[in-house]
């Protein structure tokens, strides 16, 4: 009776027991782009009338000035010129919402950083100063703004963006560089990291002031501006350059409701802080130790990947920074770790990924040997449950 017990353990066991889900290599896909374009700069796109799937690229850099729309197969669809909206200046990312709310974050001195707006015919809509709109009261401290550019930055109306003190006009400068540093990082630390914005009212909502004591509790040692954000399916997820957390917030309230503890099994995550004037070392520890790049989410599975560059052994070891192993870990609804992917160094760009209905695309590394600028290369891989 007891062996009959045991075997039948064994056959439900073989029967609802299931293989950790991976991801499989399906086909090479060569988008037309005519140069090469930064991942900041690109995205996913999905119609909200025909629920088409869209791959934009930007080209700011040749001045073409323009956005292509490309179906993930790679057939081209539609250019959007952007030259009216550009003025010469010089683009720090590109968001897309809709056909007719395109996003362009420009680097404006002396006002720093701005957000453009235009719709499919490249018609300028309106300019938004970001000094002016999130610190109205503070006409004196200049900061600097981006959008996330390894994953998503918009939930709704609402797009995020990150928020960097960077000088106080008229403020005399030290020149004890050490001292200046310890005053520069002072500073930046009071400010709350995170901004969140509705384009439609414009209002503006500062959050997670906290987070850089949180990732680095003692106020004699730095991380640079080492606070990364994305957000997917709802919900910010938060990181730095200097830990292994991931913190996750309501996207709406932007309070923190999760820690993922990351784990790899190639490579140890997060540099050491270091002491302020110490910046060159730090820098190489950056370098040569693991880093979480992004999270995604996949809609289509349910499920989130975690990107995470593997570190070196040593500086000399270390290959160029989008040259470096990396892997891709699969999490579950609830954050459970479910598989963790390897894949070798020089072959892909970690910085480049991007979900999509057929499955996860990875971009070819611009240093191989058969890299042609004027075609972006990726490799397409579903995932096998």
């Amino acid at each position: 009776m007891k062996i009959i017990f045991v075997y039948c353990l064994i056959i439900l066991f073989a029967c609802t027991g299931s293989e950790a889900p991976q991801f499989i290599k399906v086909k090479e896909i060569a988008y037309q782009t005519g140069t090469s374009v930064l991942w900041r700069n690109n995205g996913v796109f999905i119609d909200s009338e025909t629920k088409q799937e869209y791959l934009y690229f930007a080209d700011v850099t040749t001045g073409k000035d323009k956005i292509m729309f490309f179906t993930v197969d790679g057939e081209l669809k539609q250019e959007v010129p952007i030259k009216e909206v550009l003025s010469g200046r010089t683009v720090n990312g590109v968001v897309v919402k809709g056909w007719d709310t395109i996003i362009i974050i420009e680097k404006a001195p002396p006002e720093y950083n701005r957000l453009s707006f235009t719709d499919r015919r490249g018609h300028l809509l309106r300019r938004i100063n970001l000094n002016h709109a999130v610190f109205k009261d503070n006409p004196w401290d200049m900061f600097l703004y981006g959008h996330s550019p390894l994953g998503n930055s918009l939930y709704g109306n609402y797009l995020y963006l990150s928020s960097h003190w960077n000088r106080r006009i008229g403020e005399p400068r030290i020149e004890n560089e050490a001292e200046r540093i310890q005053h520069f990082y002072r500073e930046a630390y009071q400010y709350p990291p995170v901004v969140q914005y509705n384009i439609e009212t414009m209002e503006c909502k500062q959050a997670f002031r906290e987070m850089w004591r949180t990732f680095c509790p003692d106020t004699n040692l730095s991380f640079s501006y080492g606070i990364r954000f994305t957000c997917e399916n709802g919900l910010l997820f938060i990181s730095s350059n200097i830990s292994s957390d991931i913190y996750v917030a309501d996207a709406l309230t932007m309070e923190i409701k999760d820690i993922i503890k990351i784990k790899s099994n190639y490579t140890q995550i997060g540099a050491k802080p270091y002491s302020r004037g110490n910046q060159g070392q730090f820098n190489v520890d950056e370098l040569i130790t693991g880093q979480i790049l992004s999270v995604l989410y996949d809609q289509y599975n349910d499920l989130y990947y975690v990107t995470i560059r593997h570190g070196a052994a040593s500086e000399d070891q270390a290959p160029f920074f989008s040259e470096q192993p990396f892997s891709v870990q699969i999490y579950n609804s609830g954050f459970e770790k479910l598989q963790e992917q390897y894949f070798e160094g020089k072959q892909y760009d970690a910085r480049d990924c991007m979900v999509t209905q057929q499955g996860l695309l990875i971009k070819h590394n611009d240093n191989k040997k058969d890299y042609n600028p004027e075609v972006t290369k990726y490799d397409l891989y579903e995932l096998k449950k």
